[in-house]
């Protein structure tokens, strides 16, 4: 007899305890999977958290589990220690911690899998010959099976678009054995052309100093950093040199960005860069393509990470950096419960993971720059923007002295004039 020891999806400091459950005979469970468990007199979802072949507890009075939610586990072990460590800095119960680590939707069954009704043959060669001479008369049959005699498989909603009313010629085809349907899983995905891989810019000679420096620390695994550069000196582009790096050694990745930068170009431009292997999480997508993204990476289809401040909760398997550009930006606390900082969640994943931590900025957050100052992290400048583009002067206004002179307005005069001269 197998015994599983359950949290139930309930945020709930009453309820904010372990529950051992019956494992039925047959049911293959792991660690980390969701499953649905009876819990007082109504049923409710739940996170599997061990599993043992003995009980103290009285086993007659235990109940079984009902049924898991999916066939793998949606928890890495790493996201449940990460859960464990945000409910005892937030004074959260761990079920809520847990729901940080997992599409919103996937409670309560709000999203699925999404598929698509596909047809092959079963028969080859002669079989072939003889079925299609069979169906000389009944032409829809006939068409079909020479549709599907190279043997692919073809959605049946292409089939109808081919051959009128499809459907019925395709049952009749089964019942004959001659071909099959199934259903076959797709992924949505929110930007679903594919892009030509992008050329690598030429590095500017301060760049090639700091990636000298970073990229054996993130082969090791190991480091914290800050990129101090001023806007538009190519800080995105040795990210992106780290994060191939990650790929070279068979490492995954997360970039984060603030949430009001993540644009379609900024997504479009690093997916040119990485091509599929990347994928998006941010607070835009609808819930099919945030659950797809996420079992894209779950799977490790996905090996890099772009997004808000939830990505940092990605299932990247075998995390080599995590990223984080305008660190200092506010957009990265969250202002809901549990009230996490993405950045020091990246920190502590870092720590446990031994991978790499890169922080960059124009404008470093003070304790940032502090931890930089005295050597807890490496400190790294670029002070000349790309191709030496010179900065845009700037002229600071006093309003006060425009409202003395008669400006009522939000905009001063020298702004007034500077816009229409342009």
């Amino acid at each position: 007899m197998m015994f599983a020891q359950i949290i139930v999806d309930i945020a709930s400091s009453s309820v904010d305890r372990v529950f051992t459950y019956r494992v039925p005979e047959g049911m293959r469970v792991e660690k980390g999977m969701r499953v649905r468990v009876p819990f007082g007199p109504r049923q409710t979802e739940g996170y599997i958290l061990g599993l043992s072949q003995e009980t103290d507890l009285d086993e007659a009075k235990l109940r079984s589990i009902i049924a898991p939610l999916e066939d793998y586990p949606a928890l890495l072990p790493q996201m449940v220690e990460l859960a464990r460590e945000i409910a005892r800095d937030t004074h959260c119960p761990l079920a809520e911690s847990l729901r940080l680590m997992l599409p919103a939707e996937m409670r309560g069954g709000r999203v699925r899998v999404k598929t698509e009704t596909m047809a092959r043959l079963t028969i080859r060669g002669e079989q072939l010959e003889a079925a299609l001479a069979e169906c000389k008369n009944a032409r829809k049959r006939r068409l079909l099976l020479e549709l599907l005699s190279d043997g692919s498989e073809q959605p049946v909603s292409e089939l109808n678009k081919l051959v009128k009313d499809a459907r019925p010629g395709l049952n009749d085809l089964c019942k004959r054995g001659y071909a099959e349907l199934f259903e076959r899983e797709i992924l949505r995905s929110p930007y679903p052309d594919t892009l030509a891989q992008a050329p690598d810019p030429e590095l500017t000679e301060e760049q090639r100093q700091v990636l000298a420096e970073l990229l054996p620390a993130v082969t090791r695994g190991q480091g914290a950093f800050l990129l101090h550069g001023v806007t538009g000196s190519g800080k995105s582009e040795v990210f992106i040199r780290a994060v191939r790096q990650c790929l070279k050694q068979g490492k995954g990745a997360i970039v984060l960005v603030p949430e009001i930068v993540l644009t379609p170009q900024m997504v479009t431009w690093f997916r040119g860069r990485f091509g599929d292997v990347a994928a998006v999480l941010h607070s835009r997508l609808s819930a099919g393509e945030r659950f797809d993204e996420w079992r894209r990476i779950r799977r490790g289809l996905a090996r890099v990470v772009i997004g808000a401040r939830s990505a940092v909760f990605a299932p990247v398997v075998n995390l080599g950096a995590v990223i984080i550009d305008e660190e200092q930006e506010e957009s990265y606390k969250s202002e809901n419960n549990p009230r996490y900082h993405a950045r020091d969640v990246a920190k502590y994943l870092c720590a446990k993971s031994n991978c790499l931590l890169l922080l960059g900025s124009a404008t470093p957050d003070i304790a940032t720059r502090y931890y930089a100052e005295i050597g807890r992290y490496h400190f790294y400048r670029l002070n000349q923007r790309y191709n030496e583009h010179a900065l845009p002067s700037v002229r600071i206004v006093d309003m006060k002295r425009e409202l003395r002179r008669g400006n009522t307005g939000d905009i001063s005069s020298l702004l007034c004039e500077e816009l229409r001269e342009n």
